[in-house]
């Protein structure tokens, strides 16, 4: 809690934590090696910022949507630095 009632503060005005979300600055190409191999590239960016945290990648294919591997997030989404990006997952994938 970072003691006052403002959103886009690293705390929602209810005193929890948004998800937090970053985008890689390597590209990749297609062949990421499964899920796992883009959740590896994905935790291994994460871990090189020293982000701290699981991480996974925003893939999915005909078999698994990014709906079912991600938790949706009742307390909003935000970039690491600024604004929140969505209030919950439906203001997330719209």
């Amino acid at each position: 809690d970072d003691g006052n009632l403002l959103n886009n503060d690293g705390c929602n005005a209810n005193c929890t934590k948004p998800k937090r979300v970053f985008v890689t600055s390597p590209t990749y190409k297609g062949n990421l090696g499964g899920w796992s191999g883009a959740d590896a590239k994905c935790q291994a960016r994460a871990n090189a910022a020293a982000l701290g945290g699981s991480w996974k990648a925003w893939v999915s294919d005909s078999v698994l949507t990014v709906a079912n591997r991600f938790t949706q997030s009742s307390t909003g989404y935000s970039r690491l630095v600024g604004p929140s990006i969505a209030a919950n997952w439906a203001g997330l994938v719209d």
